[in-house]
């Protein structure tokens, strides 16, 4: 049953770890930033040794199914764990309108965890400190939702842009490289926070589809 952030919703996590089994884990740049500065490593790094085929986009997983940050005391990421696992057991939808309907998983079978209604969602996703990645996620999908919207007006036009393989160049979803090339070319500072980075990088990434709508236009006049 659908709810909303003020409905009923407790749980208590006693770190069985059960739910770090044969989930795949997506990630958005802003995510892999945050893993790769919290162990201590590059974001190619990350994305090299911790996501499918390197592409930064899922979590790996090792051969019994366990998350590649699952170590033997738990989750060895926890103070920056990506917002699908800071949400479980709660699954989020966020509609094209902007509204979101909440919904409550079922946990593993055998998980430790307890629920109950001592408190609301809203309150929840407070104490998971949840929201900054809400908003980032948020933001990455309206501008997947743009880029789509614009590859579908441009769908079967006899001239494709130039340029929208830029798109699935790995660099654009390294946020810290990109940003701080963004910044040189322009002469900005690099920002130390990753907050402020972000803002620069949906910056960075809405000039793209600016850019590319641009020249679908002059070619659609050319025509």
């Amino acid at each position: 049953m659908a709810q909303d952030r003020e409905s009923r919703f407790g749980f208590t996590c006693s770190a069985c770890s059960r739910c770090c089994f044969n989930k795949r884990i997506q990630i958005n740049p802003y995510e892999a930033a945050m893993l790769a500065a919290g162990i201590g490593i590059d974001i190619d790094r990350l994305r090299r040794d911790h996501t499918e085929a390197g592409d930064g986009i899922y979590l790996t997983r090792r051969k019994d199914g366990a998350c590649t940050f699952l170590g033997s005391e738990g989750c060895s990421v926890h103070s920056v764990r990506p917002l699908v696992c800071r949400l479980y057991p709660l699954g989020r939808v966020r509609h094209a309108d902007g509204s979101e309907e909440w919904h409550r998983l079922e946990p593993h079978p055998r998980s430790a965890g307890r629920f109950d209604d001592s408190g609301t969602i809203a309150a929840f996703l407070e104490e998971q400190q949840a929201l900054t990645l809400m908003a980032v996620a948020d933001g990455y999908a309206d501008w997947v939702n743009r880029a789509q919207s614009l590859l579908a007006r441009r769908r079967g036009a006899s001239h494709e842009p130039a340029g929208f393989g830029m798109l699935a160049q790995a660099d654009l979803l390294d946020l810290d490289k990109a940003t701080r090339e963004w910044c040189r070319a322009r002469g900005r500072p690099w920002p130390d926070r990753l907050e402020e980075r972000w803002k620069i990088h949906l910056e960075l990434l809405h000039e793209q589809l600016d850019h590319l709508e641009g020249e679908g236009d002059e070619a659609e006049t050319a025509r």
